[in-house]
């Protein structure tokens, strides 16, 4: 669990980078409830994995 923890840990520290970036660029306006998104990024790429790997296409 120890590795499933420092990984999510790295992939919300690189969401919140990528968002920080995004609104100072003016890509992006600034984001309600900003301290979810990163947990959202990651359910919704832990979604997408698990679907992928029971793929059977």
């Amino acid at each position: 669990m120890t590795n499933i923890s420092e990984t999510k840990c790295l992939f919300t520290s690189m969401v919140v980078d990528m968002l920080d970036a995004a609104i100072e660029a003016g890509e992006i306006p600034e984001q309600p409830y900003r301290e979810l998104l990163p947990r959202l990024f990651w359910d919704y790429m832990t979604g997408i994995l698990a679907y992928w790997l029971k793929d059977s296409s």
